[in-house]
């Protein structure tokens, strides 16, 4: 009797994931330790509105959301999956150019923006048949755990840890709203850059997993012919 039970998909070599990652960790790791060279030096316009760090997090997330752009045209099986990552990337672009938008946009400045989340919910009305089953499988897959832990890293922690009457409550005389401005754009890049890790991360488990699949697909199919 042939067997038509699908196989899992076959694990991914030890040696280019410990590669992978170590190169992730180093990236951190220099970043965190960057941050109080920068700060021990005096220069924390380098925070401020405008500055590099604001810029750098731009750039950050325009690279993510190409990746799921790339993603959304790669993988048709999760297109609009991928084209909601994307929008989530550009509501978050124009929250960080917020003061450059309110200079350039008469009235409504950066709050333009808000068109974004409300075509987003028509998008997934529209899409929902599609969108729910291809979310069950994204959900679960490993991409998406470091996915969600930038989100955690950017907003929660970033938005508590930065918040300036905590901070003035915890130091005291010793607050200085600048330390408020340095702690939350330091959480948001961090967050940032896990964004674009996990869209790397994502390419390479679908660029694995996929053909794996639609051979589980042929087989079976080879076997009913048969």
């Amino acid at each position: 009797m042939n067997d038509t039970s699908p196989t899992l998909p076959s694990r991914e070599p030890l040696g280019p994931a410990i590669i992978r990652f170590g190169c992730y960790t180093l990236i951190l790791m220099l970043l965190l330790l960057l941050v109080p060279r920068v700060v021990e030096h005096g220069d924390v316009s380098l925070f401020r509105e405008h500055g590099p760090v604001e810029w750098l997090q731009v750039v950050l997330l325009v690279l993510a959301g190409g990746m799921f752009y790339v993603a959304s045209l790669r993988y048709a099986r999760f297109r609009q999956s991928m084209i909601l990552l994307v929008m989530v990337c550009i509501y978050a672009v124009i929250r960080e150019l917020d003061a450059t938008l309110d200079s350039l946009i008469p009235v409504v400045g950066w709050k333009v923006g808000a068109l974004i989340p409300l075509y987003a919910i028509f998008y997934i009305h529209r899409h929902r048949h599609a969108l729910f089953p291809q979310l069950e499988e994204i959900v679960t897959a490993r991409f998406f755990g470091m996915l969600w832990m930038s989100f955690v890293v950017a907003v929660p922690i970033g938005q508590l840890v930065g918040n300036g009457h905590f901070l003035s409550m915890v130091m005291g005389d010793d607050y200085n709203r600048l330390y408020k401005r340095v702690i939350e754009e330091t959480c948001e890049l961090m967050g940032y850059l896990l964004i674009v890790i996990s869209s790397v991360e994502m390419h390479v488990q679908l660029t694995r997993r996929l053909p794996v699949e639609a051979a589980q697909v042929e087989r079976v199919a080879a076997v009913k012919v048969s």
